[in-house]
């Protein structure tokens, strides 16, 4: 059994932010979550994005140590909203207790995160990365 548990984590975010009721009251209800953003989606909305994943196994354990990227994306003036989205998924995610079938979650983190305006000049872009530990 591989102590790759990202997949699993993937899941485990998408369905604790889905069920979210901040976030979805920021990008829709269903929200409008994905990792593979649809053309011609409206705005705002949160996309999953890399996940970098290492071990973290010991001789006691198999583990996996993963840092997951999440973009969200706004076309509302400033950058308000889309700091409201990375606050609501903070709310949800940072130190939060997800299951993970066949995996224990040790630790989810917030590790970093930055808001800029895109080259186009219209829309905002947050960047918020989560460091996550887990083992078998």
């Amino acid at each position: 059994m591989s102590a790759d548990s990202s997949w699993l984590l993937q899941q485990a975010v998408f369905t604790a932010l889905a069920a979210a009721p901040a976030v979805k009251a920021l990008i829709g209800d269903p929200a409008r979550l994905f990792d593979h953003v649809p053309a011609e989606t409206p705005f705002p909305y949160l996309c999953l994005g890399a996940a970098d994943v290492a071990d973290w196994s010991n001789k006691s354990f198999a583990g996996c140590e993963a840092e997951i990227t999440l973009h969200a994306w706004s076309r509302a003036r400033g950058g308000k909203e889309t700091k409201l989205i990375l606050d609501a998924v903070h709310a949800v995610l940072h130190d939060a207790n997800l299951t993970l079938a066949g995996h224990n979650l040790v630790l989810l983190r917030f590790r970093a995160g930055t808001v800029l305006l895109d080259e186009d000049g219209l829309t905002w872009h947050g960047v918020a990365r989560y460091r996550a530990l887990t083992h078998l």
